[in-house]
């Protein structure tokens, strides 16, 4: 690894020393409140004016109080989203689901620039030049069962539901995909082996109504035996839009969904 220089970026020897102790951390984020190691020696004033000039410098960028993103040694090179959340949430409970983690896991072709994150806490959103990462709070005893993947250029490993977890929570709920999104996401997860049907089978036993009765709609109309299995689960509770992003109006209702059918995908 390059050492810096003093001429790079016009640092002063206070802030090459605390950018070379972040380097070496191997930290995609450093949090003050986590790593204060990284910064002994600094009282808070000096420490403040580090930090100030070397966000302004571009070698980090403050994602919210106290918290920054690490760049490269060329001061452009960015981290993966993946690592920024794993390095950021380290030493905590939270879980990547929706519609990121079904790009981590290969259901999705199309990269995502929302990163959805399932928290015991309230914190607002957060944008990181084209990324939103969104944080969505969930109580400690209802998160979702995840996996800890290692994420290349980040120290920690990062939590990320499973791909059947991660379909039922964009199927259902305020964030929740178009129709055709989600039959694309069905379908793609079925074809190439990533979603079993036993384990999505067992994560919409305890999944809201709605993505119930969604998924069961398409894997019927993709003669999918997995529609079977999904019929006793519906209930007789209301009627939801299978399309959550169009309007319901005038829809048909279909009875044995439980749907109000204001889309055509087949």
């Amino acid at each position: 690894m390059p050492t810096l220089s003093a001429s790079r970026g016009g640092l002063g020897s206070r802030e090459r020393a605390a950018l070379e102790r972040i380097h070496r951390s191997g930290r995609a984020v450093v949090r003050l409140d986590r790593d204060r190691a990284l910064f002994a020696g600094f009282g808070p004033n000096a420490l403040r004016l580090v930090l100030k000039r070397l966000v302004d410098g571009g070698w980090l960028r403050r994602l919210e109080r106290g918290t920054y993103e690490v760049f490269g040694l060329s001061g452009a090179e960015r981290r993966g989203q993946l690592a920024v959340i794993a390095d950021w949430l380290d030493g905590e409970p939270y879980v990547v689901s929706g519609f990121f983690a079904l790009a981590y896991w290969n259901v999705t072709g199309h990269p995502p620039t929302t990163v959805d994150v399932l928290l015991p806490r309230r914190k607002p959103n957060v944008s990181d030049g084209t990324t939103l990462f969104r944080f969505i709070y969930v109580p400690g005893a209802k998160l979702p069962e995840a996996r800890e993947v290692r994420v290349g250029r980040g120290r920690a490993p990062a939590c990320v539901a499973t791909p059947e977890r991660a379909l039922v929570d964009v199927a259902a709920g305020r964030y929740a995909v178009d129709l055709e999104t989600l039959k694309e996401l069905f379908e793609r997860g079925v074809r190439f082996g990533i979603l079993r049907r036993r384990r999505l089978l067992q994560v919409l036993r305890q999944a809201p109504s709605a993505g119930v009765r969604r998924i069961g709609w398409i894997a019927e109309h993709s003669d999918d035996p997995l529609a079977g299995a999904l019929r006793p689960l519906v209930g007789n509770r209301g009627y939801v839009a299978l399309d959550p992003r169009r309007p319901a109006r005038h829809a048909v209702r279909n009875t044995e969904w439980r749907l109000l059918e204001n889309a055509e995908l087949f």
